[in-house]
């Protein structure tokens, strides 16, 4: 059976899958998919894992009241260019926190697709949130340093509350970019006459 090509979201899904069809008693066909590719297996004792996620959820959690925080706290959050540069953070912080979520719950050997989803999403997730967050601390810090009626001590309560935000967030990258993983050798063989599916990271 030779290499089949489909969208990209179902070669990300079925990433090292092996697929072919069979013939089913009616006449038609069902398509059978067999995982052959590598497993991914956190590296850590148990007890370890176990407060590394509780470590990812206060982290997540301190990030997000941090946020919440620093955003209701100062009067300069009602300015219209600072106002705008706070939203941002909370569509980055919702993505975030479904990452946290999904990280807490894979087991601890994954297909690669669940390998992505958990560990490689919540890296980038954690570092889109600190990039929002402070720009978000610096409209906030140039409002009350430009705009008048604004003062730097009356702001730097919510300053502080965002930097604690991005350094929360900033712990949760590092890591997890720290948390060594085995590569497991494949279970099962690639069935004959079968089309494997592949996927290739966007640039």
């Amino acid at each position: 059976m030779s290499e089949r090509r489909h969208s990209r979201s179902y070669h990300r899904y079925f990433e090292n899958y092996a697929e072919k069809e069979v013939l089913t008693p009616g006449g038609g066909y069902t398509i059978q998919r067999v995982y052959v590719g590598q497993y991914y297996r956190v590296d850590l004792p148990d007890a370890q894992l176990r407060r590394q996620r509780v470590q990812y959820l206060a982290l997540f959690l301190l990030s997000l009241a941090g946020y919440l925080a620093g955003a209701l706290m100062a009067r300069i959050s009602a300015v219209s260019l600072v106002a705008l540069a706070t939203m941002p953070p909370l569509v980055a912080v919702l993505i975030y926190g479904i990452a946290v979520f999904y990280r807490l719950t894979v087991p601890r050997e994954m297909e690669i697709r669940a390998y992505r989803d958990s560990s490689e999403h919540l890296i980038s997730s954690s570092r889109g949130f600190l990039v929002c967050i402070l720009i978000c601390f610096g409209f906030s810090l140039g409002g009350c340093l430009l705009v008048p009626g604004f003062s730097l001590p009356e702001t730097l309560p919510s300053l502080v509350c965002y930097l604690v935000s991005a350094g929360a967030a900033l712990k949760t990258c590092l890591l997890e970019k720290n948390t060594p993983y085995l590569r497991l050798e494949p279970k099962q063989e690639r069935p004959a006459e079968s089309s494997p599916i592949r996927y290739e990271m966007p640039d």
